[in-house]
This record gives C-alpha cells, structure tokens and sequence, in this order.
C-alpha cells in the first residue's frame, strides 16, 4: 500500500513537473511572436513558470536558455537567475551536482552551474560541496567558477583542498586558487609552500573571522598618483600576471597623446609610458610556457601578428611582439565594443588587461551599460577574467582635450566588478 502511494505521489510529481514544462513552452512560443521589449518581458515572465515546481528538465531548459546567444541579455540573465531559484529543490541540486561532477560534457555548462551553486551558498551551504569534486576538473574555466564559489564557504575542508591545489595549479587556475584563499581566510602568503606550512600549523586553532589572525585582503579598486618610470620589472601598471593565457588590449585613441610626468621628473605622452610598461610586462613577467596576444584599438582594432590566436612567449615571439608595441601610433576615438568583441573571438584566452584613458566614443554602441551587457553574454560560458587599468595621468587641457574621469572610472571598475577581475587607476 505504501509502495503504491509513493509511486502516486512520484507519479503525479512527474505530471505535473510535464505540465509546468508544457505550460512554459506554450508561453514561450507566444513571447516569440511578440517584438521588442513586450516579447523580451513575456519571455522573462515565461522563465517563472520552471521556478513553480522546479524540476531537472526545467533546471537544465533554463541552463540551456542562459547561454543562447541569440536572446536579449536581460532574458538570459533571468534565466540563469530562475535556476540559481530552482536549486532550492533538492532534486535539481543532485541534478546540478552530477553535471558538474561529469555527467554534462560541455564545458560552457559546468561553467554555469559552478556559478549558479555558489550563489545558491547564500542559502544554503551544502551546495558547495558539490563544488570540492569540481576541483580536479579539467577545464581550468571551470574549475576558476568553482573557485568563486568556494570562497564564501568557511569550512576548513574547504582550505585543505585550495591549498592542496595550490601545490599543482599553474596559471590562471593558480591566481584564483590564492584569491579565494585570501578572501576564505583573510592570510596572504607567497610561495604555494608557505600557504602549506601555514596551514599545517594553523589548521587546528582556525577559526575563520577571527580578527587577530586577518590580514589586509588584496584590493578589487586601486587608485595611484605617483608614476613610477615604466618598464622598472614590467609591473610599474600590469603588476603580478598570473595567467598563462593572456590578451593585453591597449587604448591607442587621440586622448593617448595627454602628456603625463613620472616621480623622476620625466614627461612622456600617455601612449608613450604604456608602450615602455606592456614592453617591460612582455619581457620580465612572461614565462616560455605562457601564451599571450595584444590588441590596440582606437577608432578600429590592430592584433599582433593580424590573427585572433595567441602565440607562445618562447623563441622570439616576445622580442617581435616589443617591436609591434613600439611601433604603436595614436589612432582616432575610442572604440570600447568593437575592441571586446574582437578580444572575445580569440579562443583559449583565459584573462584579459584592459586598458584605457576614457569613455566609449565610437562603436556600434557607446553607452556603458549596454557594452557591459554585451560583455556578459560573450562572457558567460567562458569565464574569462577582465583586469582593467585606467590610465588617467596627466592634465587633458594641456591638449585641449575634455575627459569625464570619473565616467570612465566608473567603467572600467564595473567591467573589472562584473568579470572577476580587480581595476587600477593612474591619476
């Protein structure tokens, strides 16, 4: 009797689990009939119709729907949004937890879901342990997503595991490792060595939050007003570069003529000091293994070598890619989207340095929140991190030049915000 009650009740889960989905196609057909905003609102209006009575079918319809590229960007965030809402349901936890542990071969996905669990953390902490097994993935996107999630999750497994993979990690994957042991337990250590010792003879006082043992986290926003003479270690803008598979994209645009000063007491155009920088980063802080590009954009965009492909550091290819930077010239106005629309069609890249003096002024669109929007979508599979420099140094009116600093900052901290990444500024 109880058998066949339970099977009732699975029964009728499943029908009405059918009929959710049925309703949700139903609706969403209409909404496709329907133009602009009126058929973007039905669509999202659609989405809480899987959010009902969630379920696996549904959880994976929406997980589809947030990578369809074809989909205003407001409607695929919505969708990733109702399956971070249906991972309230049990059910379509373990389904989440069995695709990122394997079971879903698309890497783009696993991405989604690592982020859509951590969120799900806020509320409910087990989720993140479907996350630890994500760890020995081997996409490195989606062991970084998993990582983002990890970093809200005190528990002391938790510490073991970034630490023990720390000790094998390698670029990318390496700097997301130490950020979210930063972020996890308020300690900055060096080598992958020291964060071992440490935590061998810390592990049993832990105790996260504790402020006596916190130390000063690293920090997202960072804003100079003392130049130091570029190229002095190639970190006088770029700093550490942890990536292994990096795009270095530089404003060249007309506002790149502004002439800034060094604490030496030497001037040089804006364009000038970031050339000798990017010269000094390529030669001191690239290793033979590493691969990297360089776009330029001012009113159009310049790749080195003319290919969207990244080349390896080894042989001669930095001395050639210094030379190309060299040869550099000021370049029109500011064509932010068709800089980062380039920059998204180059595959394997796993971080990108941004850097710019001002606000969009040519593109197919220069209003920030729409290029940010566009940002995401290319971004949303990818988890590419976006490190953004602001390179604001120098009086614009000694050009005749008029620039809206704090526009630009603005920016370039929300794209930096909005893809894991920090932003730098140079006044």
């Amino acid at each position: 009797m109880r058998a066949a009650l339970a099977l009732a009740i699975v029964l009728a889960a499943t029908a009405s689990a059918a009929a959710d989905v049925g309703a949700f196609k139903r609706a969403w057909g209409a909404a496709a009939r329907q133009q602009g905003e009126a058929g973007r609102d039905a669509q999202l209006k659609a989405l809480e119709l899987l959010t009902a009575q969630p379920e696996p079918k549904g959880a994976e319809l929406l997980l589809k729907l947030s990578l369809a590229g074809e989909l205003d960007v407001a409607v695929r965030d919505g969708a990733e949004q109702a399956l971070i809402r249906c991972l309230a349901e049990p059910a379509v936890t373990l389904w989440a937890g069995e695709a990122v542990a394997g079971k879903e071969r698309k890497a783009e996905r696993r991405v989604v879901l690592c982020r859509a669990l951590g969120a799900r953390l806020r509320e409910d902490p087990r989720a993140g342990d479907l996350l630890l097994p994500v760890l020995e993935d081997k996409e490195p996107a989606v062991v970084s997503a998993a990582l983002r999630g990890l970093a809200g999750l005190e528990k002391k497994p938790v510490v073991s595991a970034l630490v023990g993979l720390l000790q094998r990690a390698e670029g990318r994957v390496a700097g997301d490792a130490r950020r979210a042991l930063e972020a996890l337990t308020g300690q900055r250590h060096g080598s992958p060595a020291e964060w071992q010792s440490w935590w061998e003879g810390q592990r049993a006082s832990f105790r996260f939050g504790a402020t006596e043992q916190r130390a000063e986290p690293g920090e997202r926003v960072r804003t100079q007003t003392r130049l130091r003479p570029p190229g002095r270690g190639g970190r006088t803008l770029y700093e550490e570069i942890d990536s292994s598979r990096v795009l270095f994209v530089v404003d060249v645009s007309h506002s790149m003529q502004i002439p800034c000063k060094d604490v030496e007491g030497q001037t040089r155009t804006r364009l000038e000091y970031v050339k000798q920088a990017l010269i000094g980063a390529l030669r001191d802080q690239l290793g033979p293994g590493d691969e990297f590009s360089i776009l330029s954009f001012g009113s159009e965009v310049q790749l080195w070598r003319g290919k969207a492909k990244l080349a390896k550091a080894g042989g001669s290819s930095v001395k050639k890619a210094a030379a190309w930077v060299e040869g550099l010239r000021l370049a029109g106005d500011t064509n932010v989207y068709l800089a980062l629309e380039t920059a998204f069609k180059i595959p394997k890249i796993d971080t990108i340095y941004f850097l710019s003096d001002g606000n969009p002024s040519q593109g197919k669109t220069i209003i920030t929140s729409e290029i940010l929007a566009h940002v995401r979508r290319w971004n949303a599979g990818r988890g590419v991190r976006i490190c953004t420099i602001g390179f604001l140094a120098g009086d614009p009116k000694a050009v005749g030049i008029v620039q809206d600093k704090k526009m630009a900052k603005d920016f370039l901290e929300a794209l930096a915000k909005d893809n894991q990444g920090t932003a730098r500024f140079f006044e």
